[in-house]
């Protein structure tokens, strides 16, 4: 059971994670 709640969690948090780093850079982009 473990292995499949971190597996899920890892799927979920990698694509947010992903996203959350490209929005970011995105930002400092704009700003410059």
């Amino acid at each position: 059971m473990l292995d499949v709640v971190a597996l899920i969690l890892f799927v979920i948090l990698f694509p947010l994670s992903l996203l959350y780093v490209h929005g970011c850079e995105r930002l400092k982009g704009k700003r410059k």
